[in-house]
C-alpha cells in the first residue's frame, strides 16, 4: 500500500514538473497542405 501512494505520488509531481516547462515549437515544420493552398489554379 505504501509503494502504490508513493509511485502516485512521484507521478503527480512529474505531472506538475511537466506543466511548469515551456512547450517547444516545431516552427521548422510545414503544415500538411499549406503548400497546396499558395499554387495558382
Amino acid at each position: 500500500m505504501r509503494a502504490l501512494f508513493s509511485q502516485i505520488l512521484d507521478h503527480l509531481k512529474e505531472m506538475a514538473d511537466r506543466a511548469r516547462k515551456a512547450i517547444e515549437t516545431h516552427n521548422d515544420q510545414d503544415i500538411a497542405g499549406a503548400d497546396i493552398a499558395d499554387q495558382p489554379q
